[in-house]
């Protein structure tokens, strides 16, 4: 951080830490701390490793399946992640972790749509309690009339105030609706395609040809946003070289190998 700081502006920063308990640091914000879920690996195309009781209601659990992460993390019972903006003042010391005794946190994110949709049954759900307040007891001489007249007129303006604070309290996030195929499913088939439909069994050759695809700066990555690339990430895929063969990993939503292919 003292590094990173100098002659540098402000910088938000997320720490994803493993460990026995808790993590907490200095500046930083506690926004996830849960217990993941360690599937058992390989993964053969994401499914027989993975029971039922690992797919909980919401929020979904954390499953670490990345072959490298699961090679330095296996087996943590505690993962935690700190969010920060900090200020060129607050980098001035190094971020030092401390641990504190598990407490769970999840933060659920809804689209817009959901958001708006939320606060406004909530608003609506005042303004209703209040017309049937008004309806009960606003029978009388005109002025309680008047005075119920005024008390629906503040039911209602309080209940919009409410519909907006909810909706800006709420955390929201992007939401993309991707139809027709599963993401990288169109990918995985060009590619694999490429791989048995080519003679060449070199891997420069092979991302050569790939290179060369009319589809290479097209296909768009549904996971994780940005053009397919080879990369061990999510929706994304790497070549190897394997004795006289090349072999495609195609990598899933967790980051876990789940598909393999080679010529």
């Amino acid at each position: 951080m003292r590094l990173t700081g100098i002659d540098n502006g402000p910088l938000q920063a997320e720490l994803y830490v493993f460990g026995p308990d808790r993590a907490e640091a200095p500046h930083f914000t506690v926004e996830r701390c849960t217990h993941p879920v360690y599937p058992k690996l390989p993964l053969h195309h994401g499914i027989e490793s993975v029971s039922y009781a690992d797919f909980a209601p919401s929020p979904e659990p954390l499953q670490i399946a990345h072959p490298l992460l699961r090679k330095w993390v296996d087996g943590m019972p505690v993962a935690t992640k700190l969010t920060a903006t900090l200020s060129p003042a607050d980098m001035r010391d190094d971020a030092w972790i401390s641990w504190t005794p598990f407490s769970k946190k999840e933060t659920i994110l809804s689209s817009r749509q959901g958001a708006c949709i939320y606060a406004v049954n909530c608003g609506a759900g005042v303004i209703a309690a209040c017309l049937l307040t008004a309806f009960v007891f606003g029978a009388g001489g005109e002025n309680r009339a008047k005075r119920m007249a005024a008390f629906v007129g503040a039911a209602v303006a309080s209940g919009i105030l409410l519909t907006v604070i909810i909706y800006f309290q709420l955390p929201k996030t992007e939401v993309r609706m991707v139809r027709g195929r599963p993401p990288g499913q169109t990918f995985s088939s060009l590619i694999v395609i490429e791989i048995i439909s080519t003679e060449k069994t070199n891997l420069t050759d092979l991302r050569a040809d790939i290179a060369d695809g009319w589809w290479t700066n097209q296909m768009q990555n549904d996971l994780s946003g940005g053009l397919i690339r080879e990369e061990d990430s999510p929706g994304n895929y790497q070549l190897r070289q394997v004795s006289n063969r090349v072999e495609c990993v195609i990598y899933d939503a967790r980051g876990a190998p789940s598909s393999e292919w080679s010529n």
